[in-house]
């Protein structure tokens, strides 16, 4: 999982990643810490529940992933 996309998972206390948990058969999600350059984002529990979390896991980044942001500027006349 690129970095950039952390903040999104520790944002309102780690809100995400509780609910990916939670929805996910109490799967645990472990991202690096903060001083390692790994991407590596490990996940455990029982079969099942580790690939259902990778898959969500997977889609939550695709949907940041096509996020935009457009800078518009409108002139003050």
């Amino acid at each position: 999982v690129d970095q950039k996309y952390y903040k999104h998972f520790f944002s309102k206390g780690f809100a995400l990643i509780k609910e990916l948990q939670s929805s996910n058969g109490n799967a645990q999600i472990f991202f690096p810490k903060q001083n390692d350059n790994s991407n590596l984002v490990k996940i455990k529990g029982s079969k099942d529940c580790v690939e259902s979390a990778k898959a969500e896991l997977l889609e939550v980044i695709q949907n940041f992933a096509e996020q935009v942001t457009i800078v518009v500027e409108i002139d003050n006349k």
